[in-house]
């Protein structure tokens, strides 16, 4: 994801590595400008953690219901979206893309190979994001963006537009994984044009709404009620100007902890056919690993992949988030019967302190999440 102000470099996202927690020092917390951090194994009572400050300047304190955006994390709500209209029988995910647009999608050096939702939603489509065209969807929150589809079209040169110019690897659809944020967007673009809704205004009434996600959003995007506040974000303790995503479904979703656990504990919960808002059915699609092995070019911590859902050599399933000024994860670890998140306002590049405050917090809600009266060690 682009650094501030939008010079470009590979989202260095932090990687899940548990490290022992010990009490956490008040004095060291400065490192992170505001945090929260929730996790419940079971029915047990959840653990909470929060604390610094959603601003800085006003001093307000930063809170499991502080809105901010989630970056990649957003991408999750792209694969319930497509293993909802899969399972319904509005999508095919392994139809060429054209029968979902309406429109052509090829890699011009693999001409009548078709690239296919399910590649999109597991990264291995053969798209990548260009350098220079991709800054261009990070926009300040004033402007009024361009729209999804016409932006994508741009990018792709589709339509009336002669140049196409050539946004494919060399290598053939389905044979390789390269990390794809205009991928993703084309996955939701797919899912406005089956069902004639906005992808924002979908996942409000078909996501959002049934799980009690009254906090989460698209601001700007979606018909709803006016955005609240969010949290300030910060870069080497500047605060970052407001900024919003024109492919949205990537990384703009704006939510909190305690929307963002719901969503984690309901797709954990239906993962393990207890009780959950999310239709069992969906989430076993959402969660299937695509891949008989890892495919080349995949990273070390990428075991397998569902429908963009990151599988993790350590048993946990979900996505982290970085951009312009925060860094996010959603997990679950089923055999764990473990959900969490963790959001802070600010990048972690180059910040050896916030780094590690933010792995010791996320170990330790692995460790000190209150257990229910089984052991943690059951099987799914």
């Amino acid at each position: 994801m682009p650094k501030w102000p939008w010079s470009y470099a590979p989202a260095a996202v932090f990687v899940l590595l548990l490290i022992a927690a010990s009490a956490l020092a008040g004095d060291d917390e400065e490192a992170l400008p505001g945090y929260c951090a929730m996790a419940r194994i079971d029915d047990a009572a959840g653990l909470e953690l929060a604390g610094g400050h959603a601003d800085l300047v006003r001093g307000v304190a930063f809170t499991t219901r502080t809105p901010m955006p989630v970056g990649s994390v957003s991408k999750t709500l792209i694969g319930v979206a497509l293993a909802q209209l899969a399972r319904d029988g509005q999508l095919d995910l392994d139809a060429p893309l054209e029968a979902a647009l309406g429109w052509p999608v090829e890699n011009p050096a693999h001409p009548g190979r078709p690239v296919t939702l399910r590649q999109l939603a597991t990264h291995s489509s053969g798209m990548y994001d260009d350098e220079t065209d991709y800054r261009a969807a990070y926009v300040p929150l004033a402007t009024q963006p361009m729209a999804l589809e016409a932006y994508l079209k741009a990018y792709l040169g589709a339509g009336s537009d002669t140049r196409r110019p050539n946004r494919f690897r060399e290598w053939a659809p389905g044979t390789r994984y390269e990390y794809s944020n205009i991928g993703a967007a084309l996955a939701a673009l797919a899912v406005e044009q089956q069902t004639g809704m906005a992808f924002a205004d979908y996942v409000r009434s078909r996501i959002l709404q049934p799980l009690g996600m009254d906090d989460s959003g698209y601001p700007g995007f979606a018909h709803g009620p006016a955005a609240v506040p969010r949290a300030t974000l910060y870069e080497g303790g500047d605060p970052v100007p407001p900024y919003q995503l024109v492919t949205y479904p990537d990384g703009g979703l704006v939510s909190t902890c305690s929307d963002m656990q719901r969503f984690a504990e309901a797709v954990l919960k239906a993962r393990l056919g207890a009780p959950s808002s999310l239709d069992p059915a969906v989430v076993a699609l959402m969660l299937e690993p695509q891949w008989t092995k890892p495919l080349r070019g995949a990273p070390a911590r990428v075991e397998n992949h569902g429908l963009f859902w990151e599988m993790r050599a350590s048993g946990s399933i979900g996505h982290t988030g970085g951009d312009p000024g925060l860094t996010t994860v959603l997990a679950i670890d089923p055999s764990l019967r473990l959900a969490r998140v963790q959001l802070t306002n600010t990048g972690l590049d180059d910040n050896a302190a916030a780094v590690a405050e933010f792995k010791s917090l996320w170990s330790a809600l692995e460790e000190d999440a209150p257990r229910a009266h089984a052991s943690a060690d059951h099987a799914d």
